[in-house]
């Protein structure tokens, strides 16, 4: 009986020491845990501080797409964005899809537009220093003999345009006819298939196009149209992003540096194109 009594107690003190031995590891483990866990969280607000302050969320834009020219301001917007430490993916898409976009609230902005457009979406806000320029030329067949010098010249002629390009379309209405196309390529086999009289785009757009179509049976005409200065639009819900912007395209300009961004840029455009 002493025995068992015995035995009974030498039980129950090994119950008691792996039951504060279990303890214990489970204690230890939970100061590990714990303690990776603020290290993980110094670490991320250490990445974060290093990042800045816009780093940590992704802005949406839009631009329009199969157009040299835009491509090129969205090269430069995203050498903008880089500066500002922005973390911002621009999408190109048709010049109607990208402005319904914006109508949508499914975008934070978009670039590469005119003043114009910010007068039709006056819901829209504009950043109000420009960061690009677009110039509206003319291509005519070579064969034609057109001229143009004066806007009044288009009025019996019919016109080609894109559509939902607001910079053209001014003047593109001041013809007999109107017919759109979707791409400047398109546009310019109208051209060529005699539909049109005259392909209103841009300047860089229709060169490069015309360069890489090898279409030497079509002409730039000197006249430019116009020269309008592009921005970039914010949707209202990203209003505090129009002084980020702002102030940062003040500075290029003011350094000459958005210049040697913009040099670049159709350099690279263009290149390809050769």
């Amino acid at each position: 009986m002493k025995h068992t009594h015995t035995f009974t107690k030498w039980c129950q003190r090994l119950y008691c020491n792996a039951l504060g031995l279990s303890c214990y590891a489970l204690a230890l483990s939970l100061v590990i845990l714990l303690s990776q866990s603020f290290v993980n969280k110094v670490f991320a607000n250490e990445n974060a501080a290093e990042q800045g302050p816009h780093t940590q969320k992704q802005y949406h834009f839009v631009s329009v797409e199969n157009s040299s020219v835009q491509t090129i301001g969205k090269i430069v917007f995203q050498q903008i964005c880089y500066k500002t430490q922005l973390n911002c993916y621009v999408d190109m898409l048709p010049a109607p899809r990208a402005e319904r976009r914006m109508l949508d609230a499914a975008t934070s902005g978009e670039v590469m537009r005119v003043w114009s457009y910010g007068v039709d979406n006056p819901q829209f806000l504009r950043v109000p220093t420009p960061y690009y320029h677009i110039q509206t030329a003319m291509i005519v067949r070579g064969d034609s003999g057109y001229n143009i010098t004066r806007v009044e010249e288009l009025a019996p002629l019919t016109i080609g345009a894109l559509q939902g390009v607001k910079h053209s379309q001014q003047f593109a209405l001041m013809g007999a006819e109107l017919i759109y196309a979707s791409t400047t390529e398109q546009l310019l086999r109208l051209l060529t298939k005699g539909r049109i009289d005259v392909a209103i785009t841009t300047y860089t757009d229709g060169l490069a196009v015309m360069m890489r179509m090898q279409a030497d049976h079509l002409a730039m005409l000197p006249t430019i149209l116009s020269q309008h200065p592009t921005y970039v639009y914010i949707h209202p819900n990203y209003a505090h992003l129009v002084p980020i912007f702002d102030d940062a395209i003040k500075a290029l300009i003011d350094s000459g540096e958005i210049n040697t961004m913009t040099a670049q840029a159709e350099e690279m455009i263009f290149s390809e194109m050769r």
